[in-house]
């Protein structure tokens, strides 16, 4: 499994908002963006942890260092590009949602929430990509593995 290794960085490179002084992020990330690094400041990202960050805080993908984008990128092309039934283009776009479902039980009353993310890849020339149709669609459930 491909784990993403950053330099330390002021500013964090998932969200750019959290910044530590005088030491720096000795990976280059924060805890809110990465909560494993709480315990091991120099863990190892996953491809999951960086999905948790994406699906879970708000307009991280808008701000994500160049870098986290071409991990995603590279992590699709290897693992999960293959599944597909026709060529992705190079030069192709990458957008992110997320969709969240809740399930009551008319029982007990019990609600349980599902949040399920979903990467889209888009043409190289798409302009909307809340509207374009996207070429191939990767849904995540609520552990970031791939349904």
């Amino acid at each position: 499994m491909a784990t993403l290794t950053l330099r330390p960085a002021i500013t964090c490179m998932g969200c750019e908002g959290m910044k530590q002084y005088p030491n720096g992020f000795r990976s280059g990330l924060c805890f809110m963006c990465f909560p494993r690094s709480i315990d091991n400041r120099d863990c190892k990202i996953t491809f999951k942890d960086v999905l948790q960050m994406i699906f879970t805080r708000p307009a991280a993908w808008y701000r994500c260092d160049e870098r986290i984008i071409t991990f995603i990128r590279s992590e699709l092309e290897k693992n999960y590009f293959k599944r597909l039934s026709k060529d992705i283009p190079k030069g192709y776009m990458l957008n992110v949602g997320k969709n969240h479902y809740e399930d009551r039980n008319l029982v007990t009353g019990k609600v349980t929430k599902y949040v399920n993310g979903c990467i889209m890849i888009l043409a190289p020339g798409s302009n909307d990509p809340d509207n374009d149709v996207p070429l191939a669609t990767f849904h995540f459930d609520r552990n970031y593995d791939v349904m």
